[in-house]
């Protein structure tokens, strides 16, 4: 398989228009999805410490072209953004706190707003206007309450060819004015995409008097003697090719990140739609490819039945 996505990342057809990664948020390391990729690809990471301005454009990293800008994304360029840095730098937003409602949650300490500072913010349709980038094909963002406002800034034609679409949008009232889950699955159940992942996380329901009466270890160890509630949602959107036929490579880059995000019957169904398209030999390649995966999982699939199948017998 491995042998097979270099191939079509090494391809002509792909190479002449290398994929395009963007990761907005982007502090520590880029997504561990995206290293199959990274040597036939751009990358563009945007982090918001902007203590001085700086854009590094270089091969360095392992990446074919590796972009990385320290400035905050909104949806519209500007001079000056409150931006609210808080006690843990994961939670520092352009929005501030709800700290109303979040104090009713046990990690309610980590969004505690230390300063406030003044930051530059960049559109991101103009930014990549600046770099000589006309597509996204895989779109990641983790901007703490504006995913939404960010990616619907984007050109609709832009927003209609993305391949793959991650988010971690908010369940509960973490910041005001902030873009939740259902406004997320809202603005792209119209567009052609489809639920590929769905990760909850979240925190426990306790206040800070609540807290209090409990012990050291205990609060410690919170989150193993009280249940976690969603919070916030990882989420995964993939394009689901329901459009008209478009070029060779966005079927090629479809398959392969498909395959990468293991929708192995999506995969399958690109492959064969491209081989219809494009008599293309290579979406036979990637046709049977398709089907090796999932044919791998029939001992997992045996042994699942199996145990079920005792457990009726055993009365479990």
């Amino acid at each position: 398989m491995r042998k097979l996505i270099a191939r079509i990342l090494g391809s002509d057809v792909v190479s002449e228009n290398p994929p395009v990664c963007i990761d907005i948020g982007a502090s520590g390391a880029l997504p561990s999805e995206w290293r199959l990729l990274a040597p036939h690809s751009i990358c563009v990471a945007f982090d918001a410490d902007t203590r001085e301005f700086r854009i590094d454009d270089s091969s360095s990293g392992g990446w074919r072209r590796l972009v990385k800008l320290n400035r905050l994304v909104a949806e519209k360029s500007t001079d000056a953004v409150d931006f609210f840095l808080t006690k843990s730098p994961f939670c520092s937003s352009s929005l501030h706190p709800d700290s109303a409602a979040l104090e009713r949650w046990a990690f309610s300490g980590l969004f505690e707003v230390e300063r406030k500072v003044s930051l530059p913010a960049v559109s991101l349709t103009r930014t990549l206007a600046d770099l000589g980038i006309q597509h996204i094909d895989w779109y990641k963002s983790d901007t703490q309450g504006i995913d939404l406002r960010v990616f619907a800034s984007l050109p609709s034609g832009m927003i209609n060819h993305v391949i793959v679409a991650d988010f971690e949008p908010g369940i509960i009232d973490a910041y005001e004015g902030e873009d939740k889950l259902f406004a997320v699955m809202h603005f792209m159940n119209s567009r052609p995409f489809f639920v590929s992942d769905m990760k909850i996380w979240g925190s426990q329901r306790i206040d800070a008097a609540g807290l209090r009466s409990l012990n050291t270890v205990q609060r410690r160890f919170v989150s193993s003697i009280l249940k976690m509630s969603p919070g916030w949602s990882e989420l995964t959107y993939l394009n689901d090719f329901s459009g008209a036929p478009d070029s060779r490579r966005q079927y090629y880059l479809g398959w392969v990140f498909s395959t990468i995000k293991k929708q192995d019957g999506h995969a399958l169904a690109i492959a064969e739609r491209g081989l219809r398209i494009f008599a293309d030999p290579v979406f036979e390649d990637c046709r049977r490819a398709s089907l090796r995966q999932m044919r791998a999982r029939y001992p997992q699939l045996a042994l699942h039945v199996l145990r079920r199948g005792l457990a009726k017998v055993f009365g479990r």
